[in-house]
């Protein structure tokens, strides 16, 4: 099925029941497409939901513009919003899986239209929450020689992922992607390989081997390079979303209804991070008390790993929040639920550095999030963005005006 906007069509699929009590919305990523949903929708459906699993533009089934430069992250976010609102989905009541960049843009719509959601089930993925400010992830400086390494990489996965981190959570192999040199060389690798080859990339992500045939399903959508555009498009809007997306943020700090988090616990990449999925669990009320979990035999692309599991989940996730008519008119939140929404950080006076620290640069802290191990902030000195976790690495952190809370904070922070 398909719904045209501004003369281009949106693919989806569909099944069960049409006049079912609950619609669940399915969000792929990049490079992949609705085929990824393949072992979640029959125990969805089966369970008498209604599922609509659509393709995002350039992918799957829908329209493929050949342009790259027409491909945008607001532009898939309008497309989103206009699909849903054409099939009044956000009428009825609504669940969304999201995972990858369909968990970017579907993180983001949730943030800015919290109303049209009851639930959110969440898979590997993270919704950036860097300003405008920001300095732009850049390609790699040498292409064939970035691109050469990203494929090697590739050649040296085997079919059965290994174990990428150890009993404790810790990461112990990295794979391209879990930092911004990684990203850039996704982004170089994605926009500029010339025999890129979606199925082969899709195997590589997954914990379990996938056929010859299910390759071939991956790559179908894109039979010539110039089909391509969207798929190479994709991981470079992560520049796009730079200043957009605090918004969003703020509106899902405050999201009480029912909020699961499901991750594929074998994907080394930025999306499969405990601390990724941890970041919602501790900012997102809703997702207070719920039974969140990292499937250890799954990789990136869990649905395709673990996908009858996971709609398994879903199901009861669903059977255990039950929408009302009255509350959904309301746009209550079951009840459960916490009420209460996590504080933004208050501000204090700035207060100077010892004498011993003093040469320590000043540093700009770009969001401060609570967590049930301490504080997770994202902050940036000589241009580079990363995590500091306080589990971790102890800091000091002192605030200097800003009256809007977390909307640009700056810190001076010293690392003991």
């Amino acid at each position: 099925k398909y719904v045209e906007m501004e003369g281009l069509r949106q693919a989806y699929y569909e099944a069960g029941p049409a006049d079912a009590d609950e619609t669940i919305l399915l969000l792929h990523g990049e490079p992949t497409w609705s085929y990824l949903y393949r072992k979640m929708i029959p125990v969805l459906a089966d369970a008498g939901h209604r599922v609509i699993a659509m393709d995002h533009l350039g992918m799957g089934r829908s329209d493929k513009p050949i342009d790259i430069d027409y491909y945008s992250f607001q532009d898939h976010v309008e497309r989103l919003e206009t699909f849903i609102t054409e099939l009044e989905l956000e009428q009825g009541n609504l669940t969304i899986f999201s995972q990858d960049w369909g968990h970017v843009i579907g993180m983001y719509v949730v943030g800015t239209n919290p109303e049209w959601f009851d639930r959110v089930v969440a898979g590997n993925g993270i919704l950036p929450f860097l300003p405008a400010s920001a300095d732009p992830i850049p390609y790699a400086e040498d292409i064939e020689a970035s691109n050469a390494a990203y494929h090697e990489s590739l050649l040296a996965t085997p079919d059965q992922q290994p174990a990428y981190y150890d009993e404790d959570g810790n990461l112990i192999v990295e794979q391209y992607g879990g930092s911004n040199d990684g990203w850039a060389a996704w982004m170089t690798y994605a926009m500029f390989y010339e025999d890129l080859d979606i199925g082969q990339f899709v195997e590589v992500h997954t914990y379990f081997p996938i056929s010859a045939e299910e390759e071939a399903a991956y790559s179908a959508p894109f039979p010539s390079e110039i089909t391509m555009a969207g798929a190479r498009s994709f991981p470079s809007l992560v520049n796009d979303t730079f200043g957009v997306t605090l918004e969003a943020w703020a509106n899902l700090r405050e999201f009480e209804k029912p909020f699961l988090t499901i991750w594929g616990g074998n994907d080394p990449n930025n999306a499969g991070l405990p601390r990724n999925q941890n970041l919602y669990i501790n900012s997102v009320p809703g997702a207070e008390g719920w039974d969140h979990v990292r499937l250890p035999e799954a990789g990136h692309y869990l649905q395709d790993d673990q996908g009858e599991d996971i709609a398994r989940r879903m199901n009861e996730f669903i059977a255990q929040t039950p929408i009302t008519e009255a509350a959904s008119e309301a746009g209550e939140a079951p009840t459960g639920l916490r009420e209460a929404t996590i504080p933004a950080i208050e501000q204090t006076q700035f207060m100077p550095q010892p004498d011993d620290l003093r040469d320590f640069r000043y540093c700009e802290v770009l969001t401060v999030v609570p967590g049930d191990d301490g504080f997770h902030v994202l902050w940036k000195i000589v241009g580079m963005h990363q995590f500091l976790d306080d589990a971790t690495t102890h800091f000091q952190y002192f605030f200097r005006g800003v009256a809007e809370g977390l909307d640009n904070p700056f810190v001076a922070v010293h690392v003991l």
